[in-house]
């Protein structure tokens, strides 16, 4: 599906004050789902199907990496994109945890809204060139198994039709072949 003005992000964060601010800053360009529970995220995106998840990092039940790696543990949910969003000074090792999680991308929440929404907007993007090459590569996948079980069933005419010749030899090196 290409990227759209109305993908479905949702945003899940501790603090209501900061999923509504994003709600509202987002809402103008995405359909924003929004949840101040970790705990209910993964039955939150099962039942919402979101293109791109935001996701704050220091939250209480359960910090963003392991949701992180829940979503992307997740066979139906693999493919979404989660860019965390904190609101400390960021170290390269949070970083670097973040990435290994499974995250795309690491973005501080003071950034500027329209750099938010084009960071989003390229890894919605980049999502849909992902699915869309998974879905060239199964249909070329059952394209070649279709003509490989028709050379298959060629190779066994063939077979068939060898054995089924009968040959004589007429002279040193000359053969007569009959078919039945």
């Amino acid at each position: 599906m290409p990227t759209s003005s109305k993908n479905k992000i949702l945003v899940v964060d501790d603090d209501p004050a900061m999923t509504d601010y994003l709600s509202l800053r987002l809402a103008a360009g995405f359909t924003v789902v929004a949840t101040n529970d970790p705990l209910k995220t993964l039955d939150l995106a099962h039942k919402e199907r979101p293109d791109l998840i935001l996701c704050d990092i220091t939250m209480p039940g359960m910090d963003g990496y392991e949701l992180c790696r829940r979503i992307k543990d997740d066979p139906n949910m693999a493919d979404t994109p989660v860019i965390f969003l904190t609101a400390a000074r960021t170290e390269m090792e949070d970083e670097r945890r973040g990435l290994k999680a499974g995250a795309v991308d690491y973005l501080n929440k003071t950034l500027d809204s329209s750099v938010l929404e084009a960071r989003l907007r390229l890894h919605l993007a980049l999502r849909d060139a992902q699915l869309e090459l998974k879905n060239q590569n199964a249909l070329l996948e059952a394209k070649v198994a279709r003509r490989t079980a028709e050379l298959e069933a060629s190779r066994e005419a063939l077979r068939e039709a060898m054995h089924n010749l009968r040959t004589t030899q007429v002279s040193a090196g000359v053969y007569w072949v009959q078919v039945p």
